[in-house]
């Protein structure tokens, strides 16, 4: 049963390369190949040229004799990528799977369920801290001559990784999967857990230059105080050198992990597994006139509803609104800087005539940000296959339409207008200048709105099988979410190319750009009303 259980996993895993997820149907062998090809290609190539690259600026450690310090440098990014890329499958594929209950109802031993997914798990983990951890072994052995024990404890290396990276997956997927069943709200949870993991990215991203540096400056000092102060780490990078008593407490070590992470899954994923989510409690109510919400009302609850039920949907289509509010709060932190620094020298480069220009290329670089929300585009496609539910509501096309063009306004235009008083502020603008910086990315809001539901409308993909692929991958939101572009680019780069080419003014440009504004939100709403009705009742 157990050798069907793990045919059973594989088949999940490598499933995206013999069968289109859009419609379950098998690929060809073309696309298989090509898809095989691709995977191989950003995998080995992209994110395996990326880490090698991260090992061989530390590679200068170990040609002093650190060679230990090294292996901790390196394989600590290889567990961190490696639990990072798994935890969720641990989540989703242990502990919470869809067919836990039916396999659990057939005459299988619960240990063969727990192993077989296990597999899937290990091997995902695998996959991730490998991208990771042989770079950092190739790269050693070119600056340090190969040994047999040095050989031996660096493949060591690469197995004790990931299975510690299968103990910290399973350990965290865990955690996870205990606290899902208690959350009402898993998707601001799922959420708030990627812009966590995309700042902390892109934080390290941004130091790491820096943070290597320093290392490689300073290795003697680190490597002796972490030499000092914890000596267990310090015999996992021995053991990668090829040391025999530090690979046998190492091994001994995460052996003794996995088994006291097997017997925690033993009596705790059945528990999991046939645990359902407490509803609760349903209070009567009885609902007076004041109550009732009017059409357009309820419309526009059931958008909110959609949009915050789905972490796909929010994180897709509304990332631009947690970076606008972390852009203003960082403006408003930066001020001094920006005011005694960052000001005299772009004042001193424009010749004096800094705040016309600074008015044109904050409100493109606001416009540009914000163009990242684009709810009203797969908000169409998003109804599927229940799209006769909303034509069978006593509710015109006209109201549904509105309602979802104003989900987009409203989750948007707060936060363009806080990073706009918040650029006014640190870039000291006043007057006139103060009110374009607000008024332009506001127009652009509402006529990006306007656009998004405009091209959402046009031949939107109702047979989706995972709503992934109307909010991301549908041709519709890349023309929503890319054409705005050009605008920005007219707006920054025009307003840059003419006034060195003929002197023109930053007010009567922008008073150029608000009147397109106002005419393309006047053009897009009458299509919206004559035409895109007709086509939504067509659907």
């Amino acid at each position: 049963m157990l050798k069907i259980l793990v045919k059973k996993q594989m088949a999940e895993i490598f499933r995206f390369f013999f069968y289109n997820p859009k419609n379950s149907k098998g690929r060809t062998k073309a696309g298989t190949i090509l898809s095989l090809v691709g995977y191989i290609f950003v995998m080995v190539v992209i994110l395996g040229g990326m880490f090698t690259g991260y090992a061989k600026l530390l590679s200068p450690i170990a040609t002093v004799g650190y060679g230990w310090f090294y292996y901790i440098m390196t394989g600590m990014v290889a567990i961190f990528i490696g639990a990072f890329g798994s935890i969720f499958n641990s989540y989703s594929g242990l502990y919470l799977a869809k067919d836990n209950e039916l396999l659990l109802s057939m005459p299988i031993a619960p240990k063969d369920i727990v192993l077989s997914r296990l597999l899937s798990v290990y091997l995902m983990g695998l996959m991730y801290s490998a991208v990771c951890s042989v770079p950092a072994v190739i790269i050693f052995f070119t600056v340090v001559p190969a040994s047999f024990t040095g050989i031996t404890g660096s493949v060591l290396f690469i197995f004790l990784i990931s299975v510690f990276v299968l103990v910290l997956s399973c350990l965290l997927g865990y955690v996870v999967a205990r606290g899902s069943l208690k959350m009402k709200r898993k998707s601001f949870a799922a959420v708030l857990l990627a812009l966590i993991g995309m700042t902390l990215y892109y934080f390290l991203y941004f130091k790491a230059l820096d943070l290597i540096e320093d290392v490689v400056n300073n290795v003697v000092f680190y490597a002796e105080k972490l030499k000092g102060g914890a000596y267990l780490i310090y015999l996992f990078g021995r053991h990668a050198e090829g040391d025999p008593f530090a690979m046998f407490v190492i091994f001994a070590l995460i052996m003794l992990l996995l088994v006291l992470t097997l017997l925690l899954l033993s009596r705790s994923f059945t528990k999991i597994a046939t645990t359902s989510e407490a509803s609760p409690k349903s209070k009567k109510r009885s609902f007076s006139a004041e109550e009732q919400r009017s059409p357009f009302a309820a419309m526009l609850r059931k958008e909110f509803g959609r949009f915050t039920s789905s972490a796909d949907y929010m994180l897709n289509c509304g990332l631009g609104i947690p970076i606008m509010l972390g852009g203003g709060i960082l403006l408003l932190l930066k001020r001094d800087f920006i005011s005694n620094e960052f000001l005299p020298d772009l004042w001193k480069n424009l010749g004096g005539n800094f705040a016309g220009v600074a008015t044109i290329l904050c409100s493109a670089a606001i416009c540009l940000i914000a163009s990242m929300s684009d709810m009203a585009a797969p908000s169409v496609a998003l109804e599927g296959k229940n799209l006769w539910i909303a034509r069978s509501l006593p509710v015109s096309s006209r109201i549904a339409l509105k309602a979802k063009l104003c989900l987009q306004i409203i989750l948007t235009l707060p936060a363009v207008l806080f990073l706009s008083i918040c650029t006014v502020i640190a870039l000291q603008l006043s007057g006139i200048d103060a009110a374009l910086v607000v008024l332009i990315p506001a127009l652009f809001v509402v006529m990006n709105a306007h656009f998004a539901l405009s091209i959402g409308l046009r031949s939107p993909d109702l047979d989706w099988t995972m709503e992934i692929y109307p909010i991301k991958q549908s041709l519709n939101v890349g023309i929503a979410l890319f054409a705005p572009w050009l605008y920005v680019l007219a707006l920054g780069g025009g307003y840059l190319y003419l006034r060195a080419k003929w002197g023109v003014e930053a007010l009567p440009f922008a008073g150029t750009a608000i009147a397109v504004n106002i005419l393309a939100i006047i053009v897009l709403r009458t299509w919206l009303i004559k035409k895109g009705t007709k086509i939504f009742e067509a659907l």
